[in-house]
């Protein structure tokens, strides 16, 4: 490894970072036409060759190496110290004042390889200084990367492990959206009273294999794959064969209705049937049911529920069918079966749903670049505002995950910005900071419209120019605190859960923590500022108005999640969950 203790700054620019990750300084980007972009080496700042400069607001001495992943068009100066030239590309060579030695992707040559990327060592076995700054300039076309230097001379070892690292570096990105289809476990062999398991994965013969080991094999009659890992049945004649499962006591799947009435499984012909009659899951031979973690029968159509359904004494399953009542057939997707020889508890049947939860989409902006230049940013998509992405020179002093470095949205011109977002239950937590006393700022986590309040079927967070916090649906208030609940210029974290069944809310502190609501509520938490970064606050609505939690079924699906703001708005962070976790 390269000499960490020797390094007195390095500039990570294919992170999109203008931060020096030794002194953590925040360098100042004057961009001209330039900015970041993405390049096969990561992020890369792309200089103009006129006006772009990074001034990285940091003194060095006795700096004897720097490395650059650099690509250059033409001959060009590049580092600068208050207008002095300290290193640059001349006659197609790199020079500089004290320069002793250079190789270029690990060559002894002080050649430049125009229009390629390169990594270039430059050795002062002297050492030069930059009195005033590092300022990074160059006066032609040029994208760098990286830049790193040191306060002593690299071994031929550190060069190589440099080399492998520039020849190793690649576009950097976060995956933002939940990867599909979810891997599933193809070998539950070992699990004790595992009677039959089925992963919804069929292998190209129709046939789909039991996980559990115990050979009963599954044959699908025109039930389709999604791609997803969950199978497809159509209501009409699609079905499922499982054969002569024995005894069982508990049945456990992940389902999403068509309608509210429908035939699930049956486990002989025309007898222990499970289906959804008019919203209520019905077990005549089993004693109980849980949907997702809730003990209650109530199930909704259009929507993922994780079941679990418990019997205290033998079910025998002789010739059990998914998707079949006798002669009438079940429309749904269906992504996970299990059969077990023993009765579930309240607690596994709480642990089956959370299995489930996954981040539907996570955006901590980590590579996104930070050059202050208004423009669209991946993933997001043009509203009517316009917006840059900033990184912070000091962290948060309540909120942990702003640390130095952190990038976040910001509003440069009031308006909207949106990420696709299908999320209608579940989580969704963010940073939001509202960045003057006359701003209203709005975050529509359910929208069907990237447009302004009211425009679309929605529900949003408001921190209003009175500074109350409230929850709006399509603009009617649902909920809102007394003014002054928040303070401008802070950084806050809010996370909004929306139950898709009956269910209890594990962030309200204390009882009311066990206490039960009903499908469709939202509750609203927060962090930051004087509520501190421990645990998540339930947001108090008193001396404002409603209550909080607060249930409400108006709009049920999403097309948007979708940020209104006003200049000097911010948000960051942005994580989405799928379901609302469950006690255990």
């Amino acid at each position: 490894m390269w000499k960490e203790m020797n390094k007195v700054f390095e500039w990570n620019g294919n992170k999109g970072s203008l931060l020096d990750q030794v002194s953590k300084t925040k360098g100042t980007l004057t961009a001209g036409t330039g900015e970041f972009k993405q390049t096969e080496k990561g992020q890369a700042m792309q200089f103009d060759g006129a006006a772009t400069d990074i001034d990285s607001g940091v003194t060095l001495t006795g700096v004897k190496t720097i490395i650059m992943f650099i690509k250059p068009t033409d001959n060009t100066k590049i580092l600068l110290d208050d207008g002095s030239d300290k290193l640059e590309i001349t006659g197609g060579s790199y020079s500089g004042t004290g320069l002793t030695e250079n190789y270029v992707n690990n060559l002894d040559s002080d050649v430049a390889v125009l229009n390629e990327w390169q990594m270039s060592e430059s050795q002062f076995s002297g050492g030069i200084d930059f009195s005033t700054d590092l300022e990074v300039t160059p006066t032609t076309k040029t994208y760098i990367a990286r830049i790193i230097c040191f306060d002593a001379l690299l071994t031929t070892q550190e060069r190589n492990d440099l080399m492998e690292e520039f020849q190793h570096s690649f576009n950097l990105y976060e995956t933002k959206y939940a990867p599909s289809p979810v891997l599933k476990q193809t070998d539950l062999s070992k699990e004790t009273g595992l009677v039959a398991s089925y992963n919804m994965i069929p292998s190209g013969d129709g046939v789909l294999t039991d996980t559990s080991g115990n050979g009963y094999t599954g044959t699908i009659s025109g039930a389709l794959s999604d791609g997803k890992g969950s199978l497809v049945f159509d209501g009409v004649d699609d079905k499922e064969v499982l054969g002569n499962l024995g005894n069982v006591k508990s049945v456990s799947f992940r389902i999403k209705l068509a309608t509210t009435t429908e035939q699930i499984l049956e486990g002989a012909a025309n007898d222990k049937l499970i289906l959804a009659s008019a919203g209520t899951l019905t077990y005549a031979e089993f004693d109980n049911a849980y949907i997702n973690g809730s003990d209650n029968d109530t199930i909704s159509a259009g929507l993922w529920h994780n079941v679990v359904i418990t019997s205290s004494t033998d079910v025998d399953m002789s010739a059990c069918t998914l998707a079949l009542n006798d002669t009438s057939y079940g429309a749904f997707d269906i992504a996970d079966l299990n059969f077990y020889n023993y009765e579930l508890t309240p607690t596994q049947a709480k642990a089956y749903h959370n299995s489930f939860q996954e981040v539907y989409f996570r955006d901590n902006m980590v590579y996104d670049g930070a050059d202050g230049v208004v423009g669209t940013k991946d993933p997001f998509i043009t509203g009517t505002g316009d917006f840059k992405t900033e990184e912070l020179a000091t962290a948060d002093s309540v909120l942990t995950d702003l640390k130095v470095g952190a990038k976040y949205l910001e509003c440069d011109s009031a308006g909207t910005t949106a990420v696709q977002s299908t999320q209608a239950y579940g989580e969704w937590e963010f940073n939001v900071y509202k960045g003057d006393t006359t701003n209203t700022t709005d975050i529509i986590f359910i929208d069907s419209l990237v447009g302004v309040i009211g425009s679309g079927n929605n529900y949003n967070i408001r921190i209003h120019s009175d500074e109350w916090l409230g929850l709006n649906r399509g603009g009617a208030t649902k909920f809102a605190t007394a003014a002054s609940y928040t303070s401008n210029n802070t950084w806050y974290r809010l996370k909004v859960a929306r139950l898709s069944s009956e269910g209890v809310f594990t962030d309200i502190s204390g009882a009311g923590g066990s206490v039960v609501y009903p499908a469709n509520t939202f509750a609203v938490f927060i962090k930051g500022g004087d509520f501190g970064d421990t645990n998540w606050t339930l947001v108090d609505p008193s001396g404002g108005s409603g209550s909080n939690p607060v249930a409400d079924s108006t709009y049920t699906t999403s097309e948007y999640f979708v940020a209104d703001l006003d200049d000097g708005d911010r948000i960051a962070n942005i994580k989405m969950k799928n379901l609302v976790t469950q006690w255990i």
